[in-house]
């Protein structure tokens, strides 16, 4: 759980070597970022020290200082610089400040709900841009496995992302690699990513969750949230990287039953590229990442290349889907599971003949 020494309270996240450190005076701070991140949470401190450092003060945001220039809005607020700091004013309920050289923030607001989001959003934006740095892309989509094989399919906001992978960890043999974000390394492995699970507050939450796994957000951009623990679902997540055999383009119409067409290559390269070069979706904000100097730019350009390059690899060598969805949630990912099954029986029994080949030939 979370440590408290000397009523400072910290908590440890480790997102495949980015390590991120949570401090707060109010426990409640760092246990919702712990609660949030929990696949991620380190019960002791790592031995290494952390990327990035973030400290929640609940109490009445200080002011901007007036000689700091506003550099951009965001749908949040309202970003500043001054003496190469980032300043957030969100309409003066909360104020965050970071310092990209430091990899140090704060945020200050008397507010729960506004801090939880601050951080969560904070811890985000900046472990994506580090993940990007080690060749780890994100995509805004919901994605499985099942024996080793992993499937992701691209839904818009609001789409029904946790919906549908709530349905998929029904299925027997599927395990939830994420069902927000998913992301991919150099060898198109999908690494297990997976948050709290949020609900739409018009949705029905399972009666039989217990009320201790539940948590009520309210985001500022998108309205009252449901949020459910992980740990709820632990037993249905994956706990290894799965090779990506298929990527789907979730399209949510009145169809009759579910339906799987296969993409073209061009059709397939346009959708990917959307959504891992222009981070299509992704919970984070530029507030936390965007920057003026040029230094900055060239790193944003190497991980601009660097998520071109992943799109056009996954368009050639990975199988790409229109996966026309229903109202009826179960047999959605019924057909997504099964593609996956047969992707999944094929490839072994090619591997079985292969292997039978060679001793043959032996």
């Amino acid at each position: 759980m979370v440590v408290t020494n000397d009523s400072m309270s910290e908590a440890y996240l480790n997102f495949y070597g980015c390590v991120v450190k949570v401090v707060s005076l109010d426990q409640k701070c760092v246990e919702n970022a712990r609660r949030d991140f929990s696949y991620f949470f380190c019960p002791q401190p790592p031995k290494e020290p952390p990327s990035v450092t973030i400290r929640l003060h609940r109490e009445a945001p200080p002011r901007t200082p007036a000689q700091a220039k506003r550099v951009l809005q965001t749908k949040e607020g309202i970003c500043y610089e001054y003496e190469r700091i980032r300043y957030v004013d969100y309409s003066g309920k909360a104020l965050a400040r970071y310092d990209f050289r430091s990899e140090e923030g704060e945020a200050f607001s008397p507010d729960d709900n506004i801090l939880h989001e601050i951080s969560y959003v904070m811890i985000l934006s900046r472990v994506g841009e580090m993940l990007d740095r080690k060749g780890i892309h994100r995509v805004h989509s919901v994605g499985v496995a099942i024996k080793g094989s992993a499937a992701i399919c691209l839904l818009p906001m609001g789409g029904g992302k946790t919906t549908l992978g709530l349905e998929l960890m029904k299925e027997k043999d599927c395990f939830l690699l994420s069902d927000e974000i998913t992301a991919i390394d150099r060898s198109l492995h999908v690494l297990p990513f997976p948050l709290r699970i949020g609900v739409r507050a018009t949705e029905r939450v399972a009666p039989e969750i217990p009320a201790r796994h539940l948590r009520s957000f309210h985001t500022i951009a998108h309205g009252t949230k449901t949020l459910i623990d992980l740990e709820v679902f632990m037993q249905k997540v994956a706990t290894e990287p799965a090779r990506l055999e298929a990527v789907m383009l979730g399209v949510r119409k009145d169809f009759k039953k579910p339906e799987i067409k296969r993409l073209s290559k061009l059709t397939a390269l346009y959708h990917i590229l959307k959504n891992i070069t222009l981070a299509y979706q992704l919970p984070q904000t530029k507030a936390y990442f965007f920057r003026l100097s040029p230094g900055y730019f060239v790193t944003f350009v190497g991980i601009l290349f660097s998520r071109i390059w992943r799109g056009v690899r996954i368009a050639r060598s990975v199988n790409c889907y229109r996966l026309c969805l229903t109202g009826n949630r179960s047999e959605d990912a019924k057909l997504m599971a099964n593609l996956l099954r047969k992707r999944e029986n094929k490839e072994t029994g090619g591997r079985a003949r292969d292997s039978g080949g060679d001793r043959a030939l032996l």
